[in-house]
């Protein structure tokens, strides 16, 4: 995506602690996102890249993976109503902080609602858009949008698909 050489250059410029933070992760502990937003921003650099493209494409490529490998057949055979119910269970397993909603609004719309997170960065709101598509796409659904809109505490996605 970016190539060794950024990644290594980019983990040599950040300080001593989020080095140290990066370096003792382990499956299934927190990283604050601070230091995870900060890196992926330092990555772009080094790889003269724009962050949100590069973001996007980082989280599109990590749900489809976790997705294809694990759920790829279940999800496909899932209705619309079903698949969206998960939405706030794939979102707890990437997030400490906030909860998602999931309304159908009607046969190929849906809205998402995310609270609980004042001051969320425009890059995590961007990262749950991404997601919520990937998801969908994996799903097999056509033509997948999703656009939001901030909110205090959060963000409301608003999703289309070819019902």
């Amino acid at each position: 995506m970016v190539g060794d050489d950024a990644v290594d250059r980019a983990f040599a410029s950040l300080s001593q602690e989020q080095q140290d933070i990066l370096e003792s992760a382990v499956p299934a502990a927190w990283i604050p996102f601070s230091v995870v937003d900060h890196y992926y921003g330092v990555i772009a650099r080094h790889a003269e890249r724009d962050l949100e493209p590069l973001f996007s494409e980082v989280v599109r490529l990590g749900v489809s993976q976790t997705l294809r490998s694990v759920w790829k057949i279940l999800i496909r055979l899932t209705t619309d109503r079903a698949l969206l119910s998960r939405t706030p269970v794939i979102y707890r397993r990437g997030h400490s902080i906030g909860q998602i909603k999931t309304t159908i609004d009607a046969p190929g719309t849906a809205t998402v609602v995310l609270t609980g997170w004042p001051g969320v960065p425009d890059l995590r709101r961007l990262g749950v858009a991404v997601g919520i598509k990937a998801v969908m796409d994996v799903a097999g659904r056509k033509d997948v949008t999703v656009r939001y809109d901030a909110t205090d505490d959060g963000a409301v996605y608003h999703v289309r698909w070819h019902a």
